[in-house]
């Protein structure tokens, strides 16, 4: 984003994410970038229409916008050729005249599948300069699903899911994926040295021993349930 604004080509961002990170994504942008974001939702949006042109787009209003992908996204009714989209939000967006230098979406892996979320990504796309995708699971094991993503940045990178088996393809997604572990990530101590953020993980097993009512516990969801018990209790666990 700061290269883009460099070159004059970051002014107007529109960042897409679930509703629950708006304000998480404001605060991140103001402490990061020194940048103030204005979040878009139904009840600020009626703010906005108050304050401006009645004959203006609100998506013209603000150059940084923050919003939720489940309020721009299309809504539809009817079916197959009469199939129309109702949510008048998506219709604006997709009327204002000036292009987005940069798109972010956040949780991009949401919009992989066949999803109103996935026909919002479609859409966009053909009305910003730059588009960012961001998740933590581009690849869910589902090829097709790998492919609509990479869809979305490159239309003419592949022709079809198949070609991710190609020779070359890993070479052709590493010119448009950034890939960022815990092992890649590093800052500046009160030393001034650099080094990893995240402590290597140094695993240890522990040895138990289970009562005879814990051992008949254990025994009966290992017979009856399909994960693995001990997975299984450990879930249950996790909610106590």
């Amino acid at each position: 984003m700061q290269e883009l604004a460099a070159r004059q080509r970051g002014s107007r961002v529109l960042i897409v994410v679930p509703a629950s990170l708006q304000d998480q994504w404001k605060k991140e942008m103001r402490q990061h970038f020194l940048r103030t974001f204005y979040i878009y939702n139904s009840r600020k949006m009626e703010g906005i229409q108050e304050l401006i042109d009645e004959n203006l787009n609100p998506w013209l209003a603000r150059n940084s916008i923050i919003t939720s992908i489940d309020w721009v996204k299309p809504q539809y009714e009817g079916s197959g050729p009469f199939q129309q989209n109702i949510n008048k939000i998506f219709d604006q967006l997709m009327k204002v005249e000036k292009r987005w230098d940069l798109v972010i979406i956040d949780e991009a892996h949401y919009a992989s599948t066949d999803s109103n979320r996935a026909d919002f990504a479609k859409a966009i796309q053909e009305h910003c300069d730059s588009l960012l995708l961001l998740t933590a699971t581009p690849h869910s094991g589902n090829p097709e699903h790998f492919f609509n993503l990479l869809n979305l940045i490159d239309p003419f990178m592949f022709a079809e899911p198949e070609d991710l088996d190609r020779p070359d393809a890993r070479e052709r997604v590493d010119k448009v994926m950034i890939r960022r572990g815990k092992e890649t990530i590093f800052e500046i101590n009160e030393k001034g040295q650099l080094v990893k953020k995240f402590r290597d993980r140094e695993p240890h097993s522990i040895e138990i021993e289970f009562t005879d009512a814990e051992e008949e516990l254990y025994q009966s969801v290992a017979s009856t349930n399909p994960i693995p018990a001990y997975y299984w209790l450990q879930m249950q666990l996790q909610r106590v």
